[in-house]
This record gives structure tokens, sequence and C-alpha cells, in this order.
């Protein structure tokens, strides 16, 4: 009785221990993904920020052609 109690402890302890594994794995998963994502929107509001600077340019230039 008390070797079943010990496996029974012993794969409860293992199986734990997996899902803390498991559990740190994701987090560091989406910790990544998180860091991707800004990184990702930061590169398309700086993407956005030159297109609107050279459309400004270039309605300068016209303005500018047409006095």
């Amino acid at each position: 009785m008390e070797l079943v109690f010990y496996l029974l402890q012993t794969v409860s302890t293992f199986l734990i221990l997996i899902c803390l594994w498991l559990a740190r794995t994701l987090w560091t998963k989406v910790k990544e993904l998180e860091e991707n994502q800004v990184s990702h929107r930061l590169e398309l509001e700086r993407k956005i920020a030159n297109l609107e600077l050279a459309t400004t340019t270039r309605i300068v230039k016209l303005e500018q052609l047409g006095t």
C-alpha cells in the first residue's frame, strides 16, 4: 500500500514538473511574440511616417510649381 502511495506521489510530482516546464516555455514564447509585435508595429509606424513625409514633400513641390 505504501508503495502504491509512493508511486502515485512520484507520478503526480513528475506531472506537476512537466506542467510547470510547459507553462514556462509557453510564457517565454508569448513574451517573444509580444516583443515581435511591438517591433513590427514600430516599424510600420516608421514606414507610415516616412510615406506621410514623402507625400507632404511632393504636395509642397507641386504647389511651388503651380505658383
